[in-house]
């Protein structure tokens, strides 16, 4: 249950990032010797930090509503697995 609320995450994360950045990145300045501004920086930057938090933070709420079940000792070890192994290869 845990290992798929953390795909069923990634994926909405995914997506999220692509409709966000992708015209924002089309509107960076590309090569024409100017440096961005701060605010173009910041308007492409953000929607990076926000997955980043919740990339950090969904884990964290799934051990809560994990430890809230009858064996909670199983379902956080093995959530603890299929996370560790889902995040090595996700980050290859």
């Amino acid at each position: 249950m845990g290992a798929a609320a953390m795909v069923s995450s990634m994926v909405v994360e995914a997506g999220y990032m692509f409709i966000v950045t992708r015209p924002l990145f089309a509107q960076l300045r590309k090569d024409s010797g100017k440096r961005s501004s701060y605010g173009e920086i910041w308007r492409f930057s953000w929607p990076l930090m926000t997955t980043q938090i919740s990339e950090n933070g969904i884990p964290l709420a799934i051990n809560f509503f994990l430890g809230q079940l009858a064996n909670p000792d199983l379902a956080l070890a093995g959530f603890g697995i299929a996370n560790g192994l889902m995040r090595t290869f996700y980050l290859r």
